[in-house]
């Protein structure tokens, strides 16, 4: 439940800051494989599916009927697109399930629970992590002084659109769109645009969530309330694990630079996390390209 993720201070309820942990492998494999997904351009089997671009990025044209699609097959195993949460992670859960099958770390036929084990343990066992260096940690540092501000804070407000299943992800994004587009003309509807649209607890407030400060939300939604430059209602929806947000930025404190030393720690850790992404993006690449997959395209991902 949506709620359970929440954590409420005087009456104004805050999105949890969710860290994704670099050991917590198939929650992790989620979010870094739809990132990839997205940054690569790769489609789904549907035109509009977390905001993938249609069946012309592969090469091929548009299909006049959404239902007229394609079967999804790993190496002739065939894919049920709706067990994940897009048909590419469907079909990159049955690679690596697959592949843990070769290296004896599950048997044919197991349960789900069994083989997402078997697929922590390979990523464990076939995925390396290196540790930076103090002088990697100081240039993400002078880099980025922009993070690494104390007191920094914005206040903002946001509806959420939960999505209910993936079958759902075209309507409740369209009906996200619509939404936005009304208020981004009169910005002034938000709150009951929030009392009566919005998923989350916050919308018996209007959708304030309160002072923000960098960290305490999910990473999609802090880089849409810290970096982007405008204030009011934002220009796009945003994507989370929680669903689509439209987001409106209602002020912003500035805070003060904090030395590289209280925050060395922090960095190494941060580095060493996307450090651990790229390396399963080159796994995961690696083994689309020797294998035979059919109904998306996983061979081509980027591994940026």
């Amino acid at each position: 439940m949506l709620a359970n993720r929440l954590r409420f201070r005087g009456g104004i309820s805050t999105i949890a800051g969710i860290r994704i942990g670099w050991r917590r492998c198939i929650i992790f494999l989620v979010l870094v494989v739809t990132d990839m997904v997205k940054r690569a351009g790769v489609t789904g089997m549907r035109p509009v599916r977390f905001g993938f671009a249609g069946p012309e990025a592969r090469g091929g044209a548009a299909s006049e009927n959404e239902d007229d699609v394609q079967e999804i097959s790993v190496n002739g195993i065939s894919v049920d697109p709706a067990s994940a949460q897009t048909p590419e992670l469907a079909a990159v859960r049955e690679l690596l399930r697959q592949h843990a099958l070769t290296l004896d770390l599950v048997a044919e036929g197991a349960d789900p629970e069994t083989v997402n084990s078997a697929i922590r343990e390979l990523i464990a066992q076939e995925v390396a992590m290196a540790e930076p260096t103090e002088a990697e940690c100081r240039r993400y540092y002078d880099d980025h002084q922009e993070i690494f501000q104390s007191g920094e804070r914005v206040s903002a407000r946001h509806i959420l659109f939960q999505i209910p299943s993936p079958a759902a992800v075209a309507d409740v994004r369209a009906k996200a769109e619509a939404a936005l587009a009304d208020l981004l003309e009169d910005a002034e509807g938000f709150e009951a645009a929030a009392r009566r649209l919005s998923s989350c607890p916050s919308s018996q407030q209007g959708g304030r969530l309160g002072q923000l400060s960098r960290g305490q939300t999910v990473p999609e939604f802090d880089r849409a309330i810290f970096e982007a430059p405008e204030m009011g209602v934002l220009p796009d929806l945003v994507q989370t694990q929680f669903g689509l947000h439209i987001i409106a930025v209602d002020e912003r404190t500035a805070g003060t630079s904090m030395p590289f030393e209280q925050v060395e720690e922090q960095i190494a850790e941060n580095l060493t996390r996307l450090g651990y992404e790229q390396a399963v993006r080159r796994y995961i690449q690696d083994l689309a390209a020797e294998a035979k997959i059919v109904g998306v395209n996983l061979a081509t991902l980027s591994a940026q």
